[in-house]
Order: structure tokens, then sequence, then C-alpha cells
């Protein structure tokens, strides 16, 4: 508080009227384990602040991670002076006092900070031998890891947002290899929560497990369009390059697929697409984004129809709208962008299960290669691709060395069922997905 003051102060002192001042401090600890030791163990932590002023539309920005009189008085300066150099703009703003801010439980455990280390340590070695347990082909894993950060954010500006809120959150991901003969396959798995004791390192290591035992004997199979089950973090992939078209600024820009579509049905009458920046336990979950305005519940597609895109301040003031509270900053040290929060498709009523037996012939999609590089103007994508092949409502065998390809907005449109194993992996939430056919290039 007494740097926000004393920046504040000297921002003042050099005739800003118009500003705001993001400060943020920054604790983590990341833990890597191997061969049933530590291979890594790193402890960061960072205090930072960062200024934007608004002079007649030209916005001014600085940033400093030393926090001495002196050095305050420096990026007050340098904020300033860049307010006199840049071009106008008059969609440049900053957040309005909210009115009223949204409750948001569970954002903040304690437990994360008062666990010993060695408690943190165990969890990593406890990852590994979870992934390695119960069946000779486990080999070895390439790293077994156990993260975790905690921080504080305090924005204050002219226009009367004075806001502080504290976050935790754990998360761990293992690779274990499973070998059988000659043939050597990969399995990968993850988890987050806010709270210590909300992370199972039990589990996540025999999802890995299965993952790569059930990929060992891949095969490629004829090149064919066939119905497709997209796996949940398959399903989150194609979901994260939606989530960039759906960012007003995109749009704006003409970088997004769902360009001049508001209102349209741009996907099968049963999905339901919803951004949710105070879900209970999401990873981006808050009461306010990172300029001030407060976080909501905002649907993006309703029942196959494109009903909203995602603003943070500047998009909003360009169309004349209120920020849907998606502004967020890649680090402290950053202006804030617009981003997704808590991005998810709602889950249907099916289990996985149930959706494979409903597959006379076809493939389940369990992994994706560079989905990322799908252009996200047209939607078109061609990936590689892994999984398993069905016939008869049962999986007969693994595949591998596959290429999946089409047009996202096809591919949404196509979805026949939706499955009830809605899962998030990270800020995007995802059930599978049963799409009625799918372009598969094999053998």
């Amino acid at each position: 508080m007494e740097t926000i003051e004393r920046l504040e102060a000297e921002l003042r002192r050099r005739g800003a009227a118009d500003y705001e001042i993001y400060a943020a401090e920054v604790d983590s600890l990341a833990v890597d384990a191997k061969e049933g030791a530590v291979e890594g163990l790193e402890r960061a932590s960072s205090r930072s602040v960062a200024v934007r002023v608004l002079e007649a539309g030209r916005l001014g920005f600085a940033y400093s991670t030393d926090l001495a009189p002196e050095a305050l008085a420096r990026v007050a300066e340098q904020a300033v002076a860049a307010a006199h150099e840049t071009s106008a703009d008059a969609a440049n703003g900053l957040a309005a006092a909210p009115v009223k801010l949204p409750e948001v439980a569970g954002l903040y455990d304690e437990a994360v900070a008062a666990t010993p280390q060695e408690a943190k340590v165990e969890r990593a070695l406890a990852l590994e031998r979870a992934a390695l347990a119960g069946d000779r082909r486990l080999k070895k894993v390439r790293r077994a890891s156990y993260r975790e950060g905690l921080s504080r954010v305090h924005i204050r500006n002219s226009r009367g947002v004075d806001l502080s809120r504290r976050s935790s959150h754990v998360s761990a991901s293992v690779m274990v290899m499973a070998q059988d003969d000659d043939n050597a396959e990969m399995g990968w798995d993850f988890d987050f929560s806010r709270a210590f004791a909300g992370l199972d390192v039990d589990t996540i290591g025999r999802r890995a497990a299965k993952r790569a035992l059930e990929a060992l004997g891949g095969r490629s199979v004829p090149t064919c369009a066939c119905p497709a089950l997209l796996e949940s973090h398959v399903t989150a992939d194609l979901l994260e390059l939606i989530g960039a078209s759906l960012l007003a600024e995109s749009v704006q820009k003409g970088k997004s697929l769902f360009a001049g579509r508001l209102g349209q049905q741009v996907a099968a009458p049963l999905l339901n697409l919803i951004d949710d920046g105070l879900r209970p336990g999401g990873l981006e979950s808050a009461p306010f984004d990172d300029e001030g305005n407060p976080r909501q519940r905002t649907p993006l597609i309703e029942q196959g129809r494109l009903s909203s895109f995602l603003y943070d301040q500047y998009s909003a003031n360009r169309e004349g709208r209120a920020s849907t509270g998606n502004a967020s900053r890649p680090s402290s040290l950053s202006p804030p962008v617009p981003a997704m929060s808590n991005l998810y498709l709602e889950p249907g009523e099916r289990s996985f299960a149930e959706l494979v037996s409903q597959m006379d012939r076809g493939i389940v999609i369990t992994n994706v290669l560079g989905m990322h590089t799908a252009n996200p103007v047209s939607g078109d994508f061609s990936v590689g691709a892994g999984g398993q092949w069905v016939e008869g409502g049962r999986v007969r065998h693994p595949v591998k060395g596959i290429a999946i390809s089409g047009n996202v907005l096809e591919l949404l449109s196509r979805v026949a069922a939706v499955g009830s194993d809605l899962r998030f992996w990270g800020q995007v939430g995802a059930p599978s997905l049963l799409v009625e056919r799918l372009d598969v290039g094999g053998a």
C-alpha cells in the first residue's frame, strides 16, 4: 500500500490526472523429480509495479521491479513522458470504480504457503512412483513436476478503482514411458487446484500410465471419413483455438473465424460455450480482472448460436460497449490485453463409455499435435493425431501415424453428442465430443 501511495504522489506531482497503478507480488515454487530423486527445485519471488497514464487519448506505460523511492519516481516520469509521445486513440480508457463486485470463494488457500517444502518435494516423488506402479511395461518417467504459485494484486486508478486480491494455485504433471518389446509410447497427464489438498498426484500418475499403456501396439488405419470421438483434452485444444477467435480484439482486427457471424448458427444446437470468470475453483476466477472491471459469466455460443464476444476496456470502448471483465496481463510487467478467463463447453449426459458404444465404426482421437497451427481466420486445420480404432462399439486397437483435417466450424456443426466428462485443462474446460464425420489420413 505504501508503494502505491508513493507512486500515486509521484504521478500527481508530474501532472498526471488520469492514471492506473498495478502492483503485484508473486511467489512460486517448482519441483521436478526423476529416478527417485529431486532433479530440480526452484523458488522465485518478484515485486513489481506497472503504470498507465492517459492524456488526451494518448496512453503511456512504464514498469519497475525496483520499489525504492527513486525508482518509483523514475517509473512515474517515464509513464508521463510516454503519454506525451504516443498517438491519440479515442478508445483508450481506464476502468471506472465498480458499483459492486461479485463474491468468489476459494481463491486463496493458506495451506499452500504453510505446508513445509519437504511435503511438496514428496508430492513430486510420489507422482513419479504412481506413474510407474502396477505394470512392468512402465519403464521410466521423463519428469514428474509439482508447481505452486501465490500472488497478491492491487489496482488503483484515478477513477475510483482501489481493489486487491490474493490467489493461490498448485499443479502437477507427469510424462511416463511404456515399452513392450521394441514399441515405446509416452503418456502424459496434468491437474491443478486452488487448494493444496485438492491435488491428487496418485490419480495423475495412474492416468498418465494408462495413456502410455493404451497406446502400445498402435498402427495406422486406411484413409477414410468416419465418426470420431474427441477425448476431453483434444476438445480443449480445439476450444483454445476457438477462444482466441472469440476475443473482440481479434474480431475487430479481422483475425477471427467468427467475424461477421454474431447471432448466426455457428455450431450444432446442442453446444453451449461459456466464459465464466466467477467459476468456483477456476484457474482464472477472480472478483475483478486486471484492469479493475468486474469478472462475469458470459455465454458465447448458446444452442449453437454465436451470442457474444469477450471484451477488455479498450475493445469495449471501440464499440461503445461495457467490458466483460476479460482483461489479463501476460505478466505483471505487461499492459493488460483481452483474454478468456475460464472457457468451457457445457457437458452432456452420456458417459465416455456410452459414446464409444454408440460408434459402429470410427476412431477415438486421444491426442493431436499442432492444433495451434490452424488458420485462425478460415478455421482450416490439418494436424497429426493418435487414438484408438472402434468397431461394433468396442475399441479394437491403438492408432498412430495418422492426420486429421477439416474446418473448425464444420466440425462444430457435425457434433452429434456431448459427453458428461467435463474436465478443466488449466483455464479451458471440455467434455468429449462425438463428431458425425472427420477426415482421417492414414496408410
